[in-house]
């Protein structure tokens, strides 16, 4: 039988292998049946699994729930089928980019990772609701996801994405172009790129629409920024911050509500534009108009900011009047019904009784409140009223007095006028007795009742707002009579509820001037408003009764404590080597208990019909001189919220959760009642000297929320661009270094949302430990997970190998340590292949073997070093790790020829390994800085003839003094080595190695001198 060639039946064997059928997946459904290597719980219809293996196509029936324990990458040849109320849930990354279109089958259902989600790195249509910690949708690809998109994190939408329904994100990017139609809304900031449309609303901070052009078809709410670039629009209304219409021809078609407007180039605002600090005399004051529209039609338009309006009025009064003088009434112009708003405008009023003044008097209000007073000379009630009013209310008129809504005062010819003002928790302030009757001569005026005498006075109180207090420890109300008084006294009062009824009454010992007033103290260690009465009885008849107006009294300070955050209690760190607390950037509480001047716990605070507003401020301990960063805090009405759930419990505390610090070190914490007019607090408009607060002790240490690792010079030596389609990779960020070459890497410190954490710096930063990882943010532990931890090895490692100089070592290595200023940390890394060490020739020491292997990808990850680092790592969901491509490179040294009389001149080739070839760098850009004539930098070895001198080589085998550096910039990784001549009578051979660059392991260059090269051709000459 004739023998076939081995070609041939090399051939006939691989078509035979081609004509096979190719290995089928195992299909798994889940519908309620069993499910090899998962288990069921019926009661919730749901599974828990491993992660899927490659080979197994998954379908999930509508109403049951598959939970994988880890992470997922879909194959290409594996199938996902989903459908109704299907659901896939992941702990770690989900990525169902690479499955192959027609394998893609989801017409309905959610996909749930706790990580990353992928897809769209082939042509891809879901129908699924999308929940993630961040999300990549598209990689240029036609991608289309018909849902709901929901991330705490960030989400980066490709070109060519399509997205149908809602998205919600912190911060939301867009490739050029993108379709979405639903509602967005990004809690940090939206980009909506170039030829993209978004028919929806949107809500972000910070909004920027890209130029030629960009549409939003919705109204758009963007508290700090709007950005419309050149061309673009919002089809829609526009509340915002500060807003640029960038040139030209951007615009808004409906009206604006903005801080500020700046219009460039024939930017335009169709409707209305209405500037927050506007007025009617001043519409356009925000207004930048740069558009070139002034005097045409298109001419920006203001209008002023709506003016509120007077609901009702309502008039507070005492209850008691004197004939003989005015009586002090206050009147406010209530904006809404709770009269917790006060209208401040323009107003002006009159009232009744009024039987002296004619006319009756008119008084203004300011900032909604008017001073006025009522007068009437007869004894007897009266009923209050307002006679004349400008502007009219909505609503009838109301009145407020310490026996409830009534509007009648009673009138006497003589009696007693009570006064008390503002005072804070605790501390003694001055009330007030006047003793007065009406002149016989003239009734209209007063005269004193009772004048240089000291009385005996029973005096009550009522507690009005709120109506009761049964705290044993707050509820005393605590006189002292004045000096004038012959000799000290006190009393004791508990307060009647809502008023004097049932209130216990004390006696205390009253000194009358000649004026006929009578001053003491009054302390109250709780807060609210309280009205005092005072009683004169002569003879056994009650001779003279009144009471006060309400006396407010305020928080004294407050007490902050309790703080926590993800259940670590604060450690009140001092410096920092003290234990940390928390991330910047991340939730903490904190308790805060109002305190009177005795620290006593004041219960009724939350309590009032219109309880406090506390304003929360931060003051930087440590680092000193370093960033003071921003205190985030929950808005007011969240506050006032905590505020009267601690009212209801009549704790007298209250906590706020949810306050974040952006930055690292250790602060402390200010509480401070808030007096801003018109605050919807009983406690507005207050002085200064009533306004408590009260700081907490240190908080912290606070530390980076992650890092981010970024290449320090991404466009500059020893970075190097990628050769295109060389490699059998596709180079991260298109750049490569060689295996084992030094190479910037910055890290930053990093808080929760992303912003540079500055104060990471000197004692507060902490050394760094790298590691090398074969994706951002890889998880894995040993093959074939991602990665194998702390050294990520490349398969083909121990493939082939190359001798280089000793002291390389294989994995990650930091030459230069890092060193952190303004948050960023320099340093400089390196990245090794795996290498054992041999002995060398005779002539040369051992020698480190550095395993060569293909190009790869590598991460590099910074982390802590512990012991002493808090464990801030650049490892999370949509970590950010600098990726660089890493090649074996080495020196070729060429073969030469020539006369030992003579300067030699040697080609050496900068060279990089493919995976299956050496090819010249051409990407090479290094000029040495290590003199070739420096010790080590050449190596001569096996020399022969002339050139050996018996104890070794010719000592003169020597570089040229030029040039003195190896420099690859000018021949594209060609560079030349100059020896000089051994000189008359040194013929021989020689090998030359060059080590310098300890990553570029040298080739061997045989030198020959004086010898003919073979083969050569013998020639003949015939005459």
């Amino acid at each position: 039988m004739p023998q076939l060639p081995l070609l041939t039946l090399l051939a006939a064997l691989l078509a035979w292998l081609a004509a096979a059928p190719a290995l089928a997946n195992t299909a798994a459904v889940f519908n309620g049946g069993a499910v090899a290597g998962c288990s069921y719980t019926a009661a919730s219809a749901s599974y828990s699994c491993p992660p899927f293996a490659a080979t197994l196509d998954v379908t999930i029936a509508s109403g049951y729930k598959v939970v994988l324990t880890g992470p997922i990458n879909f194959d290409f040849n594996q199938q996902l089928n989903m459908s109704g109320t299907a659901q896939l849930q992941v702990a770690g990354d989900l990525d169902i980019g690479n499955i192959k279109p027609s394998n893609l089958n989801i017409s309905g259902g959610a996909l749930v990772s706790s990580g990353q989600f992928k897809m769209g790195a082939q042509v891809q249509t879901i129908v699924a609701d999308i929940s993630a910690a961040s999300m990549k949708i598209g990689t240029g690809s036609d991608t289309k996801v018909t849902g709901t998109l929901t991330s705490t994190g960030q989400i980066d939408l490709a070109s060519h994405a399509t997205i149908i329904g809602p998205i919600t994100g912190s911060k939301i990017t867009t490739g050029s172009p993108v379709a979405l139609t639903g509602d967005v809304t990004a809690s940090v900031s939206f980009n909506l790129s170039s030829g993209s449309t978004l028919n929806g609303n949107l809500v972000a901070p910070v909004v920027t629409l890209d130029a030629s052009p960009s549409r939003v078809n919705g109204n758009v709410t963007a508290n700090t920024s709007l950005t419309i670039s050149s061309a673009s629009s919002v089809n829609g209304n526009v509340v915002a911050g500060a807003v640029k219409l960038l040139s030209s021809e951007a615009y808004i078609t409906g009206t604006a509500l903005v801080d500020t407007l700046e219009l460039d180039w024939h930017g335009r605002v169709y409707q209305a534009v209405t500037c927050r600090t506007g007025s009617a005399g001043s519409p356009c004051s925000c207004v930048d108009d740069g558009s070139g529209y002034a005097n045409t039609s298109y001419k920006t338009v203001c209008a002023p900011p709506a003016a509120n309006t007077v609901h009702h009025y309502q008039i507070t009064h005492d209850g008691n009047g004197l004939t003989c003088q005015p009586e002090t009434v206050s009147v406010k112009a209530c904006a809404d019904a709770s009269c917790s708003t006060l209208y401040t405008g323009s107003a002006q009023v009159s009232l009744a009784p009024n039987t002296v003044d004619s006319p009756a008097p008119v008084f203004s209000f300011s900032n909604g409140i008017a001073s006025a007073y009522v007068r009437q000379t007869t004894a007897g009630n009266a009923t209050l009223a307002i006679t004349s009013v400008t502007p009219a209310a909505t609503a009838a008129a109301t009145c407020s007095s310490p026996s409830g809504a009534s509007c009648s005062v009673a009138f006497a010819a003589e009696g007693f006028t009570v006064s008390g003002g503002a005072r804070l928790a605790g501390v003694s302030g001055t009330f007030t007795v006047e003793a007065l009757k009406a002149d016989l001569q003239t009734p209209s005026s007063c005269v004193p009742l009772i004048a240089n005498s000291t009385k005996s006075l029973t005096l009550r109180c009522a507690y009005t707002d709120p109506g009761t207090n049964n705290n044993t420890q707050s509820r005393n109300v605590n006189l002292t009579n004045d000096s004038g008084s012959g000799s000290t006294a006190t009393a004791t009062l508990v307060c009647g509820s809502g008023g004097f009824t049932g209130a216990a009454s004390a006696n205390l010992p009253l000194a009358f001037d000649g004026n006929g007033k009578a001053k003491g103290t009054l302390a109250y260690d709780d807060v609210g408003k309280l009205a005092l009465s005072a009683e004169y009885t002569a003879s056994g008849a009650n001779f003279i009764t009144a009471s006060s107006p309400d006396i407010l009294v305020v928080p004294h300070h407050y007490g902050i404590g309790s703080i926590t955050a993800a259940g670590v209690s604060n450690p009140a760190a001092t410096s920092a080597t003290d234990q940390p607390f928390a991330t910047a950037g991340a939730n903490f509480s904190v308790q805060v208990t109002a305190l009177s001047n005795n620290n006593v716990v004041s219960t009724n605070f939350g309590r009032e019909s219109q309880p406090a507003r506390v304003d929360f401020t931060h003051k930087l301990i440590a680092p000193a001189g370093a960033n003071a960063g921003t205190l985030s805090v929950p808005n007011a009405s969240t506050i006032s919220a905590a505020i009267v759930a601690g009212g209801n419990a009549s704790s007298g505390k209250f906590t706020v959760s949810n306050l974040s610090w952006d930055e690292v070190g250790i602060i402390t914490l200010t509480a401070t009642t808030n007096n801003a007019l018109n605050n919807g607090s009983l406690y507005n408009n207050l002085p200064a000297a009533l306004v408590g607060s009260g700081t907490s002790g240190n908080i912290g240490r606070f530390i980076p929320d992650h890092f981010d690792t970024a290449l320090t010079t991404p466009n500059a030596s020893p970075v190097m661009v990628c050769p295109s389609g060389v490699f059998s990779i596709s180079c991260s960020g298109g750049r490569f270094v060689y295996a084992a070459q030094p190479f910037g890497l910055t890290v930053s410190a990093r808080n929760a949302a992303g912003g540079l954490t500055t104060n990471y710096a000197a004692t507060y930063a902490r050394p760094l430990t790298i590691t090398a990882w074969n994706a951002a943010g890889a998880t894995g532990t040993a093959a074939p997970n991602d990665n194998d931890n702390p050294e990520y090895r490349p398969v083909d490692n121990a493939a082939r190998s190359m001798p280089v100089g000793a002291g390389l070592t294989g994995g990650p290595a930091v030459p230069t340590a890092f060193v952190f200023t303004g948050g960023n940390g320099l340093g400089s890394v390196s990245y090794a292949f795996s290498k054992s060490y041999s002995p060398g020739p005779p002539y040369m020491p051992s020698v480190a073997t550095n395993l060569i292997s293909s190009p790869v990808n590598v991460f590099f990850r910074a982390t802590e070093t512990t012991p002493g680092g808090d464990g801030v790592t650049s490892l999370r969901a949509g970590a950010v790790e600098a990726g660089i491509a890493v090649a074996s490179g080495r020196l070729k040294v060429a073969h030469s020829y020539g006369s030992p009389l003579l300067k030699r001149r040697v080609e050496v080739e900068s060279q990089y390994w493919t995976g299956t070839e050496f090819l010249r760098n051409s990407a090479e850009a290094t000029a040495g800085t290590t003199a070739l004539s420096a010790a080590g930098v050449l190596t001569f070895g096996n020399c022969t003839r002339n050139l050996y001198t018996g104890g070794g080589c010719y000592a003169g085998l020597a570089a040229d003094s030029t040039p003195p550096t190896l420099d690859f910039r000018q021949s594209k990784g060609l560079s030349y080595l100059n020896l000089a001549a051994p000189g008359a009578g040194r013929d021989g051979s020689v090998d030359v190695r060059v080590n310098a660059f300890p990553w570029l392991p040298s080739t061997v260059g045989r030198l020959n001198y004086g010898v003919y090269r073979s083969p050569f051709i013998y020639l003949r000459e015939l005459h």
